[in-house]
C-alpha cells in the first residue's frame, strides 16, 4: 500500500509573465461577457496584482476605468478601490502629495463600507506615509490589527520595522523584533521569511488563485448564456 506524500508548504515559483496574464485574461473575458460588476472586480483584482509587483503603468490605467465605471454606475465603493490605487501611482511620482491626499480619503471611505483588502489598502496608505515622513499617522495605521483578518499581517510587521529603523527616535531593538517569529492565534508562525519577498511571492499566488477562479466562472458564464441579458459597459 502506497504511502501518501506529504502536503509541502512550499508555494511553487510564479511566473511575473503567467501571473500578469492571467490577470489581463479576466478583464477581456468580462469585456466580452458585457457584464459591470465582472469588469470592476477584474480591474480590481488586476491592480492589486501589479501593485506588488510595482506595475505603475497597469495600476494606474486600472485605477483609470475603476474611477470611470465607477462614478458612471454609482458605485461608491468601487470608486473607492480606484482611488487608492490612483493615489498610490501618484504618490511614486512627483505629484506625492496629491496621491496621498487621495490615498487617505479612499482608504478612510473604504473602511467604512467594506473589509475585503482592508489590510493592503491601510498597508499601502501606511507606506505612502512613512515615504512622507509623517511618521506618527504610518504608526496609528500599523498599529491597527484588522478585525480577525490576519492575512496581510506580514506586510505590517515589516512596515512596522521599517518605521522603527527610520524614525529619528525609533527603537532599533523594535524593528529587530517585527522580524522575528511570531504565533497567530491558530497557532501558526509568522517568520522572517514570511515578512520579505516571499511574502510579496505568497501574496501573489493567492491573488493569483482568486484571478483564476474568476476568469473560470467567466468563461463557464459565457458558455451557453443568453446574448443580450446584462448591462451593457
Amino acid at each position: 500500500m502506497r504511502r501518501r506524500a506529504r502536503p509541502t508548504s512550499k508555494q511553487p515559483r510564479i511566473s511575473r509573465a503567467a501571473l500578469q496574464d492571467c490577470a489581463e485574461e479576466g478583464i477581456v473575458l468580462a469585456e466580452r461577457l458585457r457584464h459591470v460588476p465582472s469588469v470592476l472586480h477584474s480591474l480590481w483584482f488586476t491592480a492589486a496584482v501589479c501593485r506588488l509587483r510595482q506595475d505603475l503603468a497597469t495600476v494606474r490605467a486600472c485605477s483609470d476605468r475603476l474611477l470611470t465605471l465607477g462614478r458612471e454606475h454609482g458605485l461608491k465603493q468601487y470608486q473607492a478601490i480606484g482611488g487608492i490605487f490612483h493615489g498610490w501611482a501618484l504618490t511614486q511620482s512627483a505629484s506625492g502629495e496629491e496621491g496621498l491626499a487621495e490615498l487617505r480619503s479612499c482608504v478612510g471611505f473604504y473602511g467604512e463600507i467594506g473589509w475585503t483588502m482592508l489590510a493592503l489598502f491601510r498597508a499601502i496608505l501606511a507606506e505612502a506615509e512613512l515615504r512622507a515622513g509623517n511618521f506618527e499617522q504610518a504608526e496609528a495605521l500599523v498599529a491597527t490589527e484588522e478585525m480577525g483578518n490576519r492575512w496581510w499581517w506580514a506586510e505590517f510587521l515589516r512596515l512596522r520595522g521599517e518605521l522603527h529603523r527610520n524614525d529619528p527616535v525609533g527603537d532599533r531593538a523594535a524593528a529587530d523584533q517585527s522580524y522575528r517569529p511570531l504565533p497567530s492565534r491558530r497557532g501558526s508562525r509568522l517568520s522572517r521569511s514570511n515578512c520579505g519577498p516571499r511574502a510579496a511571492s505568497s501574496a501573489c499566488g493567492a491573488m493569483r488563485a482568486g484571478v483564476t477562479r474568476v476568469t473560470s466562472c467567466l468563461r463557464r458564464s459565457m458558455v451557453g448564456s443568453p446574448k443580450g441579458l446584462t448591462p451593457p459597459i
